[in-house]
């Protein structure tokens, strides 16, 4: 409901900035370091599907398991003024992709990693759909993101763990049958409750 819900003019997203500080990696090797945390964080594989009609209503589908295509970098323009400084410059970056719409054909995320002149980090954008993820679930997929644990996409003993398959998608036949029980359901559970 909330993915069929976004229809205004302004995103149902959630966006978090995070700063980094003149020591701040290469901005491509941390897009890098993030893709296999990314991994370990189920829900990023997970897209709303809308089922063929006369099917039901939409499901999720995990089928997004390659998450690099997720990852991006972007370069800061120089400092257009003494004003607005390194900080205004990366909250306009920030803010143009929260605002920037998803295409449905995939999960609905996103992590951008703002470079400097030098190629250096200046910041991290990640944007989450909310239909993927709330106010908690958000903060989940953030401190899978920053956690100083072991790196994600290995087991604690340095090997990469292999990735997740994903679920196949359902068959029409199946969508059906799970609609039809659904229906069937739901009347026995509404005339339970009649007097």
């Amino acid at each position: 409901m909330q993915w069929q819900a976004d229809v205004g003019p302004v995103p149902q997203h959630i966006g978090a900035l995070l700063l980094f500080g003149d020591d701040a990696p290469a901005a491509r090797q941390l897009a890098a370091l993030l893709v296999p945390r990314f991994t370990e964080v189920a829900v990023t594989a997970r897209r709303p599907v809308r089922p063929p009609f006369g099917a039901g209503s939409w499901y999720w589908l995990d089928d997004d398991t390659d998450r690099g295509p997720h990852l991006a970098v972007r370069s800061l323009p120089p400092d257009a003024t003494p004003a607005s400084g390194p900080l205004g410059t990366s909250l306009a970056a920030a803010t143009d992709e929260v605002m920037r719409r998803f295409d449905g054909a995939h999960s609905p995320w996103r992590c951008t990693v703002l470079a400097r002149q030098d190629g250096s980090a200046a910041g991290l954008v990640v944007t989450l759909h909310h239909v993927l993820a709330d106010g908690v679930s958000a903060l989940t997929v953030l401190t899978a993101l920053a956690d100083a644990g072991p790196a994600n996409g290995e087991r604690g003993d340095g090997r990469p763990r292999s990735p997740a398959a994903g679920t196949p998608r359902p068959r029409y036949r199946e969508l059906v049958t799970d609609a039809w029980h659904m229906r069937a359901d739901d009347r026995r559970h509404s005339g339970a409750h009649e007097v």
